[in-house]
């Protein structure tokens, strides 16, 4: 990697914080309030709107900590929208409450209480739906444990997963972000991508970045699991893991359906069911199964292409280079799924014989990141996220440069 001029001048922000700010009102204020006449007309109408305003105008900042959160943002207002959209017009408290409450629990709660105030903030912010009527599939189990255990392998766990995530990222910082004079950042983000002529390079490029979300989501998952329960407001059963095994990295089907989170599967399902119910299609059909599968991934890879230009980008990057890739990379998981489907359902049919299929699935799954993580990866690096520094650990950043050299 030669160094050039890096590209430091960023675009300025052409858009206001307040709609952005105005959703998130939108959704707890509608949720908390008494149910009403028009109620699921009014917010569905509302959270759209803004919905759609914002992701026209997404730059408001080029504080990159200011954008992160409300980058996310698209994955709150598009689940509390299927909640309020497909509860009819009894609303979301008859269909959701929490498995040790009442059922309809909610219907019993003031308009903007304490309580209803509690039972929306739980039922915005728990994703997976733990341990209420309507928790996704495929969550890990809880293995019963005290408060004081619980906290205590949680805050181990946070402490391994800073190590590991930021030894990732210095490794994809050397990789990725060092050009031959070894000055961390002197690059044009533009001509920056995770592939390389040499394969033994592109695997160290690739699963650097790659595999940095899993250790970051898991710390940050840990710290405030262990704090949730330090303060009284959870107890350890509603904390199981965010990932699988990686005895579910298999396929490349069982990695999204079993080991990677599942923080957008009711959001999804509820959306693809209707789409589905809408067409008639048969359920348990080849084309419900299908159908869904790529409306799924369609969503999920529009939004996460969607969330990258709420971040702050460099003036000579455009919307299209660091966002399209990840609609591609989400796409290719689909048309990878569908042909990895027939070549399971052709060994079946010929009666071979099963004794390498693990590791072939490994490897398969590897093979199929490696090649297509760089869609995603390098609409990451357009944006420069590499530049500066994760959690700084004592001697990580030393070792990394003595053991890994800058890529030819």
């Amino acid at each position: 990697m030669q160094p050039s001029t890096p590209n430091l001048v960023f675009k300025t922000p052409d858009s206001s914080i307040t709609p952005h700010i105005l959703l998130w009102g939108v959704q707890i204020l509608g949720l908390a309030s008494p149910p009403f006449k028009g109620r699921r007309t009014i917010l569905s109408i509302l959270i759209i709107g803004l919905g759609t305003y914002c992701s026209l105008h997404p730059h408001f900042t080029n504080n990159f900590d200011l954008a992160q959160p409300f980058s996310l943002g698209w994955s709150f207002y598009t689940a509390v929208l299927a909640k309020i959209l497909f509860s009819g017009s009894e609303g979301p408290e008859n269909h959701y409450w929490r498995v040790d409450k009442p059922a309809r629990e909610a219907r019993a709660y003031p308009g903007f209480s304490w309580q209803k105030m509690r039972w929306t903030a739980s039922l915005m912010f728990n994703h997976r739906g733990i341990r209420w009527n309507h928790q996704v599939k495929n969550v890990p189990a809880v293995s019963a444990t005290t408060r004081s255990r619980f906290i205590l392998g949680q805050l181990s766990k946070a402490a391994v997963c800073v190590c590991v995530a930021d030894l990732l990222y210095e490794i994809h910082q050397r990789t990725n972000f060092t050009p031959s004079n070894g000055q961390v950042g002197m690059v044009d983000s533009k001509y920056l991508t995770t592939r390389h002529d040499d394969w033994r390079w592109q695997i160290p490029k690739t699963l650097s970045l790659a595999a940095l979300p899993y250790f970051a989501l898991s710390m940050q998952f840990a710290l405030v699991g262990s704090l949730a329960v330090l303060v009284g407001i959870s107890k350890p059963q509603d904390w199981p893991s965010p990932f699988g095994s990686f005895e579910n990295l298999g396929t490349i089907r069982s990695f999204w359906s079993t080991f990677w989170h599942q923080q957008l599967r009711h959001t999804l399902t509820s959306f693809t069911d209707a789409f589905a119910n809408a067409l008639g299609i048969p359920r348990g059909t080849n084309a419900s199964s299908y159908s869904k599968l790529y409306l799924a991934f369609f969503l999920s890879g529009s939004f996460h292409a969607l969330s990258q230009l709420f971040m702050p980008r460099s003036a000579n990057i455009t919307a299209e280079e660091c966002s399209l890739g990840l609609l591609l990379f989400f796409l290719w998981q689909a048309c990878t799924i569908t042909v990895e489907d027939f070549v399971i359902w052709l060994w079946r049919k010929t009666g071979w014989g099963t004794a390498y299929v693990k590791s072939v699935g490994y490897l398969w799954v590897l093979w199929s990141m490696v090649v297509s993580f760089p869609l995603a990866g390098d609409c990451v690096l357009k944006l420069r996220i590499g530049s500066g520094s994760f959690a700084s650990v004592p001697f990580v950043k030393q070792v990394v440069e003595l053991l890994v050299p800058i890529p030819p």
